[in-house]
C-alpha cells in the first residue's frame, strides 16, 4: 500500500507527455493496493456481523494480517471469554433448575418482570408446566391487573428500602381459578430489584378461609347469623370515636318465655331465627342488626335522622307483632318493646348508649309493652323518658 502511494507521487511530478502510460499503470497499482489493504477489514466486518447475528465465525473467516488481524485477535479472545461465561452461566442455571425441581415449595427467580426460573412445585400451584411459565411475564401469576398493580406498589416500596417482602395477594391458575397466595421475596442485590428477585410462593387459601371463619364467628351469633354483642359494641364505639351521627335501638321480645315454656326451646330457637330475618329485611343496608343474647336485639343506624329512625323502629315493631310461628299444630306470637336513642355527645361510651336504650326499652315494657319509647335528655337536666 505504501509502495503504491510512493509511485503515485513520483508519476505526479513527471510531465504528462513522458508519463501518460506510466500514470495508468501506477493508478491501477494504487487501486489494487487499496483493495488489497481493505480486504481483511471487510472480512473482519463480516465476522463482527456474524457475532451480532448470534453465529460463530469459522477459523478461516477471521483476517490474520495487519491491523485488521490484530483487531480480529482481540475480538476473538473477547468472544471466547463471553462464550465461556455464557456456558458457565447456563451450567449454573441448569444446576439451579435441578435443585428447584426437587424443592417442596414454590420458588421463582424473576428479572425485568419476567420469570427466568421456576420450581416444579410453583408451576403446579398455577396448574402449569415449568416450560409454560419460564420466560413468561410475572403478570401471568396475578388474578387481575388491579391485583398486580397493588402488589407491585407494595413490593417496590419494600425493595427500595432494602427490605424483604412478605405479603398476600390474589393469584390465578391456568384454568382461571383464583387462590390466595403468600409471597415472600428478596432482591438478589439489596436495593437493586432490577438485578433480579427470589420469591417463595405458598397457597394459603385454606388457612385464610379458616381465619375469616374464625373472625366471622368472633363477631356473629351462631344461631341467627346476626352480629353479636362484642361486634356490635365495637362498631358502636367506632361511631362514637369518629363523632359520626347515628341512632341506636334496644329491642326485647315480649312473651318469649311463654313460647319456650309451652313449645320448647327448639321452637324458641326457630322463632328467633325467623324474627332475625324479618328484622334484617326491614332495616337499611347500612344498618347493623345484632343479637345481644337471649331474646334481646340491637340496631345501629349510621347517619340516620330522628324521624327516619322512628319510622324504622315502628316498622320493626310491626314486623315482630305480625309474625306467627306454626309449631306442632299451634301458633305462637310475640311482641317487641323497643327503646330508641339518638346519638349525641351526651354518650361518651357505647355502654352509656346501650344503658340509655335499655332504659327506654324498660319504659316501653312498663308502659304496656309492644311499643317504641324514645330516650330524651334536656340540657343540664336528668334524662327524661317519653313515649
Amino acid at each position: 500500500m505504501l509502495l503504491a502511494v510512493a509511485l503515485s507521487l513520483v508519476v505526479a511530478l513527471l510531465p504528462w507527455s513522458q508519463a501518460s502510460g506510466l500514470r495508468v499503470g501506477v493508478a491501477l497499482a494504487a487501486g489494487l493496493g487499496v483493495v488489497w489493504w481493505l480486504r481483511p477489514w471487510r472480512r473482519l466486518g463480516r465476522c463482527v456481523q456474524m457475532l451480532v447475528d448470534g453465529r460463530e465465525p469459522g477459523e478461516h473467516d477471521w483476517p490474520t494480517r495487519g491491523d485488521a488481524g490484530r483487531v480480529a485477535a482481540s475480538l476473538r479472545a473477547l468472544a471466547q471469554r463471553h462464550r465461556q461465561q455464557r456456558e458457565a452461566s447456563a451450567q449454573a442455571l441448569g444446576r439451579l433448575q435441578a435443585v428447584l425441581d426437587h424443592a417442596p415449595v414454590g420458588i421463582a427467580f424473576a428479572r425485568n418482570s419476567r420469570l427466568e426460573l421456576v420450581s416444579q412445585h410453583l408451576a403446579r400451584l398455577f396448574g402449569r408446566q415449568v416450560p409454560q411459565m419460564t420466560g413468561q411475564p410475572t403478570s401471568v401469576m396475578h388474578a387481575s391487573d388491579e391485583d398486580r398493580a397493588e402488589f407491585v406498589a407494595r413490593a417496590s416500596t419494600v425493595f427500595s428500602q432494602h427490605g424483604g417482602f412478605d405479603g398476600e395477594s390474589r393469584l390465578a391458575r391456568a384454568d382461571g381459578g383464583i387462590f390466595w397466595g403468600r409471597l415472600r421475596g428478596r432482591a438478589v442485590q439489596p436495593g437493586e430489584p432490577a438485578a433480579g428477585t427470589i420469591w417463595i410462593v405458598d397457597d394459603i387459601s385454606h388457612s385464610r378461609e379458616e381465619q375469616q371463619r374464625l373472625a366471622w364467628a368472633a363477631e356473629h351469633d351462631a344461631l341467627t347469623g346476626l352480629m353479636n354483642r362484642p361486634g356490635f359494641e365495637m362498631r358502636l364505639q367506632r361511631m362514637l370515636d369518629e363523632r359520626k351521627p347515628f341512632a341506636a335501638l334496644f329491642l326485647d321480645l315480649d312473651r318469649f318465655k311463654q313460647v319456650n315454656d309451652s313449645a320448647g326451646h327448639a321452637a324458641g330457637d326457630r322463632l328467633l331465627v325467623e324474627l332475625s330475618a324479618r328484622i334484617a329485611g326491614v332495616v337499611r343496608d347500612s344498618d347493623t342488626v345484632a343479637r345481644l343474647g337471649g331474646d334481646e336485639f340491637a340496631l345501629l343506624m349510621p347517619q340516620c335522622p330522628p324521624q327516619r329512625a322512628a319510622v324504622i323502629a315502628e316498622a320493626i315493631r310491626a314486623a315482630v307483632e305480625s309474625y306467627r310461628l306454626d309449631w306442632n299444630g299451634s301458633r305462637h306470637g310475640v311482641g317487641a318493646s323497643i327503646g330508641l336513642v339518638q346519638g349525641t355527645t351526651a354518650f361518651p361510651t357505647c355502654a352509656a348508649v346501650l344503658a340509655a336504650a335499655d332504659a327506654a326499652c324498660y319504659a316501653a315494657k312498663r308502659g304496656g309493652r309492644n311499643r317504641v319509647v324514645v330516650w330524651r335528655a334536656e340540657a343540664a337536666a336528668a334524662p327524661v323518658l317519653a313515649a
